[in-house]
């Protein structure tokens, strides 16, 4: 039992599962392990996609508690990446 919590992607209209103890049953499940996901949720998209996902893996889900907050959500942004560094030796080489 950790945290979970959504990243989200508003611009591209998506967003991802993620957090320590999503990321662990997720990763321990794919190695045959036997995992139980314990964790409060709110009452959004966000607990519903994480209750689907989880079903989808066969991982079983333990709603500690339900509340009317939202559900751990980071809002995250993507940006263009920079140009690589040019390259300042004299003989050209980097």
């Amino acid at each position: 039992m950790a945290d979970n919590c959504i990243d989200v992607y508003y611009k591209l209209d998506r967003y991802y599962l993620t957090g320590n103890s999503i990321d662990f049953a997720l990763n321990y499940k794919d190695l045959g392990g036997d995992v139980t996901e314990m964790t409060i949720l709110g009452n959004d998209v966000f607990a519903d996609a994480l209750e689907e996902r989880l079903k989808e893996r066969e991982i079983p889900l333990r709603i500690l508690k339900r509340t009317d907050r939202p559900t751990a959500a980071a809002k995250t942004s993507v940006s263009t990446p920079s140009p690589p560094p040019t390259c300042r030796r004299k003989n050209g080489s980097c």
